[in-house]
């Protein structure tokens, strides 16, 4: 459980310093952040102890800036396929905060 909390907090300082915030929920016990496990950006939530970390976007996309909806019941980000050209084909979408 330890290495959870450490890679989802060493995730939210590092992302945060790439110029894409976390997103706190509004109740403050969740938070939305973009993670890079691989060669692209994915979303996930975590509680805002650092427990219980999820990833929700598992594609070879580029998904990110994480905002929550009002109920904190889904999360919208912003979505770039792989082979779009400098940001020109970017969309929202949004998903059930829970996967």
């Amino acid at each position: 459980m330890k290495s959870h909390l450490l890679y989802a907090v060493c995730a939210v300082v590092l992302i945060g310093s790439l110029g894409v915030p976390p997103a706190v929920a509004a109740d403050q016990g969740r938070i939305a952040y973009m993670a890079i496990p691989g060669l692209n950006e994915d979303i996930y939530v975590m509680n805002a102890d650092g427990t219980g970390p999820t990833r929700l976007t598992v594609n070879e996309q580029f998904d990110s800036w994480p905002s929550w909806s009002p109920d904190g019941s889904r999360v919208a980000y912003v979505h770039e396929p792989v082979d779009s050209p400098a940001g020109n084909s970017m969309e929202i979408y949004v998903m059930n905060a829970d996967g």
